[in-house]
């Protein structure tokens, strides 16, 4: 780990429970967590700490993780921008608020799948 590191963001750390590459962010957070153990041990070393700072907004098990990673948890609502939920199924464009559903667009779809090929 490069010395003048003082801060790594792992955003999106729910890939932890990804089984194609989570493994991958495992490892790094296990080698900076390694790392500070033989920095603490040593006194000259303190300014070579590293702070860990690990976002996600669909976790289930945060406080299983900071556990594991040795952190203190903080959790909040707060968004910045307000998430909205949309789904289209058939013509319909439909807006998900809580438990409230909202038809907001007639969706002008053709009739007929086409029967011709584009290529032709």
């Amino acid at each position: 780990i490069a010395i003048g590191v003082g801060c790594v963001v792992l955003d999106e750390l729910h890939v932890l429970g990804n089984t194609f590459n989570g493994y991958l962010l495992e490892i790094l957070i296990s080698k900076i967590r390694y790392y500070e153990t033989l920095v603490r041990q040593s006194p000259q070393q303190l300014e070579n700490r590293i702070q860990l700072v690990g976002l996600s907004a669909t976790m289930g098990n945060v406080k299983q993780l900071a556990e594991w990673m040795g952190a203190q948890l903080y959790c909040t609502d707060f968004r910045p921008v307000p998430l909205t939920e949309h789904i289209v199924a058939g013509n319909q464009l439909t807006v998900l608020a809580g438990t409230e559903r909202r038809v907001v667009q007639e969706l002008a779809l053709p009739s007929t799948p086409a029967t011709t090929d584009p290529d032709k």
